[in-house]
């Protein structure tokens, strides 16, 4: 089906998600577990490391203030690395999980496989950084322009994933997509953060669905943004 020729719809993006997500709720799903998984170490580790970090409270002798020295340290470095392969992990089910959802729209059928043969990858992941360092840095300055930088730049990660091209080009795209459809494209990144807060906040365990279909509702929206034909 095409787009409509009134502009972006996000009921007919809603409706096609609910649709896709109910005929490949197995592999969807599997993928979304993943990072629930890693969402409850990620919880688990901190709690370790804050405990790490009470027992070293109070009057201590040098011996045992050097031991906490240690025991901290070391549990720091710890959760750093884990740190590093959780989020190298994430990001390779996320791109699974988007990869999949691009596939649906083609009309083509998601695998499990999906995660670990990425296309475009590190066109994916070169976007991710400069999106995310950007607003960073906005919200830090004025929160205003970190938002700004969310709005213009939601669809870039899908272009990017999408078609390969370089940063540049997938976040022009992207402002370009946005610009054409404001008011559509502010309501689509409401309803993304709302289901991204939910997740992270339930430990992830409504991302089981959320997280998926977000992937198809924003690979939907894409489609439309970018006058595309999206599979029924």
């Amino acid at each position: 089906m095409y787009p409509g020729s009134g502009g972006p719809d996000i009921g007919a993006a809603f409706s096609w998600a609910f649709a896709k997500f109910g005929q490949n709720w197995a592999v969807l799903v599997s993928m979304a577990a993943i990072l629930v998984v890693i969402r409850i170490l990620d919880w688990l580790l901190n709690s370790i490391l804050d405990g790490g970090v009470d027992d070293c409270s109070g009057n201590l002798t040098q011996q045992q203030a050097a031991e906490c020295v240690a025991r901290v340290g070391g549990f720091a470095l710890g959760t750093l690395i884990v740190t590093l392969v959780m989020a190298l992990v994430s990001a390779v089910v996320i791109v699974g999980i988007i990869q999949a959802s691009l596939k649906l729209t083609r009309g083509e059928t998601p695998e499990f496989s999906d995660l670990w043969t990425p296309t475009n990858f590190w066109q994916y992941i070169l976007v991710t950084i400069v999106f995310w360092i950007c607003m960073f840095f906005g919200i830090i300055a004025c929160i205003l322009p970190g938002l700004f930088v969310a709005w213009i730049w939601q669809f870039s990660q899908y272009v990017a994933l999408d078609t390969g091209p370089g940063v540049g080009a997938s976040l022009g795209q992207s402002y370009r997509m946005v610009t054409a459809n404001k008011g559509v494209a502010v309501l689509t990144l409401l309803i993304f953060g709302i289901a991204w807060t939910v997740s992270y906040w339930s430990f992830g365990l409504v991302g089981l669905f959320t997280i998926p279909f977000m992937g198809l509702f924003m690979s939907h929206m894409y489609r439309q943004f970018n006058h595309q034909p999206v599979a029924s």
